[in-house]
């Protein structure tokens, strides 16, 4: 893995999430050994983001929405992601973090 850095730019090419996030992780592709360094992309207007070890979300204006505190998380579906926390896996539901 490389010591490069991710970020988004919105469609102006105006830089709304800054470069300084991880890779999502590694992925083995084929029945090669081959692994290719993958990024989560926007979906549902939300942006998974890693920097070491935590995790969390975005939206595609730039702005948190899922604070950097898990230990995994998911791309959101339906409004709701997984998120790991203390090894255990549950379900977070993004719109009720947004109405607090």
């Amino acid at each position: 893995m490389g010591l490069s850095k991710w970020g988004y730019l919105n469609d102006k090419g105006e830089t709304v999430i800054p470069f300084a996030y991880d890779i999502s992780g590694n992925e083995k592709i084929g029945a090669e050994y081959y692994t290719a360094e993958m990024l989560y992309l926007c979906h549902e207007g939300y942006i998974p983001v890693r920097q070491g070890e935590k995790w969390g979300i975005y939206n595609k204006n730039g702005e948190p929405v899922v604070p950097m505190q898990y230990e995994g998380i998911s791309q959101v579906n339906d409004g709701k992601c997984f998120v790991k926390m203390d090894g255990k896996w549950g379900l977070l539901e993004v719109s009720e973090l947004l109405n607090k």
